[in-house]
């Protein structure tokens, strides 16, 4: 329904403008990132927008920051 898609295009285009803020958007998506990635399979139609949300570990990210004695948090080796 147009109702329906208007609510999602709202709340995806909020989320991208929350994931403007890293230090906003880090604990966020701490909480409900694993519910982003499921989106990325459920909604095809806004798969490309959804995709501007997730963030994916990155082996280089973490591998730097074992080497700097940083363990500060599991969203500190996320991507983009």
């Amino acid at each position: 329904s147009i109702i329906a898609k208007r609510l999602v295009r709202k709340a995806i285009d909020t989320l991208v403008e929350l994931s403007e803020d890293a230090e906003v958007y880090a604990p966020f998506y701490e909480q409900f990132g694993k519910y982003i990635k499921v989106g990325l399979i459920e909604d095809r139609d806004n798969k490309d927008d959804i995709l501007k949300l997730a963030r994916f570990e990155s082996s280089r990210a973490a591998v730097a920051a074992k080497a700097d004695g940083d363990d500060a948090s599991p969203a500190a080796g996320l991507t983009s």
